[in-house]
C-alpha cells in the first residue's frame, strides 16, 4: 500500500511473539488445519476476524457434487412421476410437484 494514498492501511506495526516447543507444536498443527495457510496471514486473520475460514477441500467438494447430482436426479424422477399420475389423481400430483418444488429450492439456496 502506498503510504501516500492511506497511510492507515500500511502494515508498520510490528510484534514479536516467542513460543517454546509445544506451543510452537500447537501453531504448526493450527497452520495444517487451516490448509497450510502463511504464518503471517493466519495470525492477521486470527487478530482481525477471531477466526480462520478453511478452505474446501477436495472430498468435501465431491460430496457436495455428488449431493447436487443425487438431487437434480431426484426431481427429474419425481416431475417423471407427476406426469404419469396427473390426470388419475391430482392431489397427489400436487403433493409431488409441492416435492419438487422444495428440492428445486435446495438447489437454488446453496452455491455449489
Amino acid at each position: 500500500m502506498n503510504k501516500k494514498k492511506n497511510p492507515d492501511l500500511v502494515r508498520s506495526i510490528n510484534y514479536t511473539v516467542r513460543l517454546n516447543k509445544p506451543e510452537n507444536e500447537s501453531f504448526k498443527k493450527l497452520l495444517k488445519d487451516a490448509n497450510d495457510t502463511r504464518p503471517q496471514k493466519f495470525i492477521r486473520e486470527m487478530l482481525t476476524k477471531g477466526f480462520v475460514i478453511q478452505p474446501a477441500k477436495k472430498e468435501d467438494m465431491v460430496m457436495t457434487d455428488n449431493l447436487l447430482q443425487a438431487l437434480n436426479e431426484h426431481r427429474t424422477v419425481f416431475r417423471r412421476l407427476s406426469n404419469l399420475i396427473k390426470a388419475h389423481d391430482p392431489s397427489l400430483n400436487y403433493h409431488i410437484e409441492q416435492l419438487v418444488l422444495s428440492i428445486q429450492k435446495v438447489i437454488d439456496k446453496h452455491d455449489w
